[in-house]
This record gives C-alpha cells, structure tokens and sequence, in this order.
C-alpha cells in the first residue's frame, strides 16, 4: 500500500518500483484527527512526510500559513539540513500521511546510499522551486508598492520603445541606477516592468533567451563599473502576471562605485528618494568620506 501511494505522488515519479519499494521498509502510515499536531517547531527532526489523505497547515512563528494539500511532501528540510522543526504542522481535518524515517535513509544498513542521494537531490529541486516561488510573492508585493528610495523600474535593459531602436542611454539609465543603489543603501531594480508598475516583460530587448539577457547584463555592469561591483548584484528572473521580468537585489558596497561614460570619465551616482542623482566632484569626495 505505501509503494502505491508513493508511486502517485510527483516527488517520486522518477523513483523506480524496487526504490520505491526500499523505501517502503523505512516508511509507515499514520493518521491524524481535525487539529492534531503532526509535529511542533522547534521539535527534532527525524521523519519527514507524504500527505495522502487530508490537509495540513504549517504554522511559522512568524504566523505565516502554507497549506499542504495531497501527495506533497513536508517537513523535508529539516532532515537534509539536520536542523530541528522550523514550523509547527497541524492536521485540518481526518489525515493520513505516510512517514518516511529521516534516521534510516541516511543509514547504508537500511537503505542503499542511491536512494538516499536521490532523495537528497529530489529535496534541493524542491526548495529551490519554493524559493522562487517565494522570489515571485515578494517581487509583486515591492512592484504593487511602486518606485521608492530602495525600489526602481525600468521598461527595457537596451532597446528605446518610442524609436524602437537599440539605444545606449537605456543601458547608462540602468547602470546609474545600479551604482546608485550600490553607493547608498542598497535596492532592488526591476527590468521589464514600466514606470506605472506594470509588469511588460524582457522580450522587448529581443535576446535570444534568458541566459543570453544576463550575459549582457553583467558584460556592461564589469566593462563599466569594475569586475568588483559584480559580488552585490544579484539578478534572478522571475515570472509576474505571465511576463518574465528580472529583478537584480543590489547590496550595499564597501567601496564606492563609478560608472564609466562613453567618453571613460567616471560619474559618482547616489539615491535620492526616488531618484538618481549625479554628484559632481566635490559633492562625491564629501560623500564618499562619510559613506566608506
């Protein structure tokens, strides 16, 4: 019975029926009525589980809800990790959930080593799926907001929509707004969403795909901004209302930064508000002494 049931969820679809059946040695059903406790946060860690029958919410401190509806797995990273119960996981209703034993997958005597890394594995490419979900929730919420001292957008990365031309001051506006952000407090810089802070998508710079989009990316910032500035950028693609946008987090740097013109002379840019603003020489060399 427990083979079946794991054979049906999608976190083992690509598990053969003897792993399956491995698995099953290390695995028992349980049930849970409405309101019961599967297992508390802050609790050791030394089953994770597969909802078949039922629902289940995890309850974070925080007081933030995820439903588990069935054949998902949960409380799967705290086996990996090897860190105690981050949530507290509650039955909805009549549950039925099968619990694999976190203790014996890591042990040979009881399951072959493949399995368990496959396991492992499977795990990582869940978290990941969940973190950008996560990426996308909190993407919206800032855009929702609207541009503000730590937020900014722009329609395009190179390509102007009122000439429908590639056109080098689209790339100077993101630069000076990346070292801005880099020069004060950090921000988050939307590319393909518009000023009104709706989301129109990467497509109107017509790259050849998405990889070929943050190569360009990171030529223009190390050609001019310096090879350093790089390590506070971080670029992700994320999907808002059916459009891929990127969103670049942009820490705060240790030193300042400079962006080269196309004649090489180097501007020092800053936030201010919602805006970026130019330092001339003087205001730069004031501010920098305060800043760094």
């Amino acid at each position: 019975m427990i083979t079946a049931i794991l054979r049906e969820a999608d976190f083992f679809k690509h598990f053969t029926q003897d792993e399956l059946e491995s698995l099953s040695k290390i695995a028992v059903l349980r049930r849970f009525q409405s309101d019961q406790v599967i297992f508390s946060e802050n609790q050791k860690a030394d089953e994770f589980f597969v909802l078949h029958k039922g629902s289940v919410n995890l309850i974070f401190s925080s007081k933030k809800i995820i439903k588990v509806g069935p054949l998902q797995i949960f409380g799967d990273w705290a086996i990996v990790n090897n860190t105690v119960r981050l949530a507290t996981a509650v039955a909805k209703e009549n549950t039925e959930v099968i619990a694999i034993d976190g203790v014996q997958l890591k042990n040979n005597d009881f399951l072959p080593a493949q399995i368990a890394l496959k396991i492992s594995l499977q795990i990582a490419g869940s978290l990941v799926e969940r973190l950008l979900s996560q990426s996308q929730i909190s993407s919206q919420i800032l855009i929702d907001k609207g541009e503000s001292d730590k937020t900014e957008f722009k329609s395009t990365l190179r390509k102007n929509l009122f000439t429908g031309k590639k056109d080098p001051m689209m790339e100077n506006a993101i630069l000076k707004t990346i070292a801005a952000f880099l020069n004060s407090k950090g921000g988050v810089l939307f590319i393909g969403v518009d000023d009104n802070g709706q989301a129109i998508g990467i497509s109107n710079d017509e790259f050849d795909n998405q990889d070929k989009f943050l190569q360009h990316l990171f030529h223009i910032i190390t050609d001019r901004m310096g090879k350093s500035a790089i390590e506070d950028i971080h670029p992700v693609i994320v999907k808002i209302n059916d459009f891929l946008v990127v969103r670049i987090d942009i820490e705060p740097s240790s030193e300042p930064v400079f962006v080269k013109d196309q004649n090489n002379s180097e501007n020092f840019y800053v936030r201010n508000g919602v805006s970026t603003v130019a330092y001339n020489l003087r205001d730069a060399i004031n501010y920098i002494k305060l800043r760094f």
